[in-house]
């Protein structure tokens, strides 16, 4: 660390036992060259093991998970797993290596739930990140979808309320008339003044929005007209979620503080009421559903992106997962859905505060779609399908 940082090597290490002590990293050596993240807290141990591995077949070996989860940053992939029960992680301890996998049950199906090291748009990034993706997808062969978890920073709207995003609500990778779900996006110079050029993907097979169809058809006939009381399953599971990461000492309340800003002609930045006044109950999420994308000569010009959002229905814009998606499609993966929790009004890396629940939000909808989820790989017991009944009661 100390030669990347071109700093004092005793104030590296005065750092991070610093973070020993308060059990955030501990040293796997006697030299404390070689330091690792604290996986799991003293009051997950035994409820979720850890388990040191050497070689990928060890792991191709133990279980066959069917649906994969992919997560850039480490408080994302904390949520998921939160969603996650009956948990066991995978490390691989060896430098220049940072491979983490989760393995567990959402539900009837067996899922495996990992973080990417690297995102963006240099070389070294999408390297990283598509080689960690095919690594994934290449160990465990069973996987049949692939799901996209994380914040994202949506695109506001200052007069109407009904199209107006807002910090908390969980945005669905939906298909567009030409069935993409997410696009690249950048503006560039045309004899009108400027034209929008994209990169957009598909997934070849529907059938997570086959499944999602009905939640989301009876999310849009209820929503409207359904009593305090009611709870919707995600909304379960992201009480749940709460509960469960704040016994694990883990923030992930929904900060007060939920300001709406604007930049004016003279590039000063002033803030401006949300156009619905009333207040919002940030543990009863809106859904919308709409394209993702990203693009960087977008995202800090207002009017790009309102008109982006008028023309292709774009709800948010994420980090830039392109090459997340192309190694998907690479290992031949037909199914993907991507979900976003918004947490600011860029790209979702803005607002530290609001990171984490707006990803515990995208993370609970997941669950809900999962839970939805047919399998077709294998006959089930009679008690199988008496859990399977259990399900369909939750939804």
């Amino acid at each position: 660390i100390y030669r990347y940082l071109e700093c004092d090597g005793h104030i590296v290490f005065q750092y991070l036992s610093e973070l020993e002590d308060k059990n955030l990293v501990k040293h796997l050596d006697h030299s404390s060259q070689q330091w690792t993240r604290v996986i799991i807290s003293a009051e997950e141990e035994h409820t979720h093991k850890v388990i040191l591995y050497k070689s990928i077949s060890e792991l191709s070996n133990s279980l066959r998970p069917t649906i994969a989860i992919i997560t850039v940053n480490y408080f994302e992939k904390l949520v998921v797993d939160a969603m996650i029960e009956n948990k066991v992680t995978f490390v691989r301890h060896k430098a220049g290596e940072s491979n983490v996998y989760t393995i567990g049950t959402i539900g009837r199906h067996h899922v495996v739930s990992t973080k990417l090291p690297l995102i963006g748009r240099s070389r070294t990034a999408q390297i990283s990140t598509g080689s960690t993706t095919t690594r994934l997808l290449g160990t465990f062969q069973y996987v049949q979808h692939v799901f996209i978890i994380g914040c994202a920073g949506g695109i506001p709207h200052y007069t109407d309320a009904s199209k107006h995003i807002r910090r908390g609500d969980i945005i669905v990778g939906y298909p567009n008339e030409e069935d993409y779900v997410y696009g690249i996006y950048e503006a560039e110079q045309s004899a009108e003044g400027y034209e929008f050029v994209s990169t957009c993907y598909k997934p070849k097979s529907f059938q997570l929005y086959q499944v999602l169809e009905s939640i989301k058809e009876n999310y849009h006939q209820t929503n409207l007209n359904r009593s305090s009381t009611h709870k919707y399953p995600w909304e379960k599971f992201l009480k749940d979620g709460i509960e469960y990461l704040l016994s694990h000492n883990i923030d992930c309340l929904p900060p007060s503080n939920d300001c709406l800003c604007i930049k004016t002609k003279n590039n000063e930045i002033i803030e401006i009421e949300h156009p619905s006044n009333e207040k919002k109950d940030y543990l009863r999420p809106i859904i919308r559903f709409g394209m993702i994308a990203g693009g960087k000569n977008i995202l800090t010009n207002d009017y790009f992106k309102i008109t982006l959002s008028d023309k292709c229905n774009v709800l948010c814009f994420d980090s830039e997962i392109d090459q997340v998606i192309a190694a998907i499609q690479g290992n031949r993966i037909e199914s993907f859905m991507i979900i976003r929790g918004i947490s600011d009004y860029h790209d979702g890396t803005l607002n530290k505060e609001w990171q984490p629940y707006s990803s515990l939000c995208a993370a609970a909808f997941m669950k809900t779609i999962i839970y939805k989820i047919p399998n077709n790989l294998y006959a089930h017991s009679n008690s199988q399908h008496d859990d399977d009944d259990d399900d369909d009661d939750i939804l």
